[in-house]
């Protein structure tokens, strides 16, 4: 224990510089052969404090960071790896998260560390600015992540609101976008109740002009009378009748010119045609002096059989497709010509029919 307090006291008059070599002579000295590295750290002033700690996180390898200078001129050569005391540790408040992708700990402040996973939190999606046509997902104050895909929603035209007067675009649930511009087409038929985008398309691949027409009756909101249709119809040119049966059927026809009621008549001429939306098929015209009928008694009828015959109290009438305007399959008189078209004769009823005539100043389908 002498030879000890010798070499101890032989370190302690060295300069700080010299102090290193003096305690590797010590070492040297045979006397001391059996004397570990550890018995002369013990014994080196101001040894690591009691309330020294592990520092988490940190490298397997001790280094000055790690310990307090005040208290070391030169660190004991077999300073314990990650030991520190609570005023040299580096705290996690006091570590840069990588922004924006991770957060600090709320905790951070009494976490010993300096490491990513120890001081930080991903970040939350509620903290992502979604980018231009993308919007936050519904759960996204709940969900861990930091990219477009794992927090956001591709916005999709079938989930944007077109204005009046304007539809979907046909394929809307495929294209990106949140602007009518992108999204939404001029409506052929604005506010209609029967009328799909499909049966539209169909329409406009028929022939019937893809500017813009105006509802001048709808049953259901104008009431079931032919003379309330023939009061707002009459006179306007052109027009599209669409019928929806208690079948489901829908059928309906383009009429070439006005409908007049105060004139009962049959207009003569070319161009008008009936249609089947459940079939999409088009009933082209046979007998021009027949294409349809007008009188104040009568909701829109078409052909001289009746093709399609509406009453006045527009609730039902009767079909007999193949006078007038071709079958689609079947010949006239035939069931199977008129259960294509309406499904029976006359054993249907009427739960809403709409007329459309064409805009002021729009220009004509033929």
């Amino acid at each position: 224990m002498l030879l000890h307090m010798q070499c101890l006291l032989t370190v302690l008059s060295k300069s700080d510089s010299d102090k290193t070599q003096a305690i590797k002579d010590c070492g040297n000295d045979a006397k001391l052969k059996n004397v570990a590295s550890h018995e002369l750290s013990v014994t080196y002033p101001s040894p690591v404090p009691k309330q020294g700690r592990t520092c988490s996180g940190e490298t397997d390898v001790a280094g000055t960071t790690h310990y307090e200078q005040a208290q070391y001129t030169i660190l004991p050569s077999n300073a314990r790896a990650k030991l520190c005391t609570a005023q040299c540790c580096p705290k996690c408040d006091s570590f840069s998260c990588p922004a924006p992708q991770y957060v600090k700990k709320s905790s951070a402040s009494s976490i010993f560390g300096n490491k990513l996973g120890l001081c930080c939190d991903l970040a939350m999606c509620n903290i992502l600015t979604c980018p231009n046509l993308w919007k936050p997902k519904p759960s996204s104050s709940s969900i861990t992540g930091y990219t477009t895909e794992s927090c956001c929603d591709m916005m999709m035209c079938s989930t944007f609101s077109c204005p009046s007067s304007y539809q979907l675009k046909s394929g809307a649930g495929s294209i990106q976008g949140d602007s009518k511009d992108v999204c939404c087409d001029q409506a052929v038929f604005p506010g209609t109740v029967l009328l799909t985008s499909s049966d539209i398309q169909f329409l406009k691949g028929s022939g019937i002009s893809p500017t813009q027409w105006m509802l001048c009756y709808r049953r259901s909101t104008h009431g079931a009378s032919s003379y309330t249709f023939h009061s707002l119809c009459d006179g306007k040119g052109e027009s599209v009748t669409v019928v929806k049966f208690d079948n489901g059927k829908k059928t309906g026809g383009y009429a070439s010119a006005s409908w007049t009621a105060s004139m009962p008549r049959y207009a003569e001429g070319s161009g008008s045609f009936l249609f089947s939306l459940d079939n999409q098929w088009k009933a082209t015209l046979i007998h021009k002096a027949h294409q349809f009928y007008s009188s104040s008694t009568y909701g829109p009828t078409f052909g001289g059989g009746h093709d399609l015959y509406i009453n006045s109290g527009m609730t039902n009438g009767h079909c007999n497709l193949g006078h007038t305007y071709t079958c689609h399959v079947g010949g006239y008189g035939s069931d199977q010509c008129r259960n294509d078209f309406c499904s029976s004769y006359n054993s249907w009823q009427v739960t809403d029919l709409e007329v459309f005539t064409r805009r002021q100043g729009e220009p004509g389908n033929r």
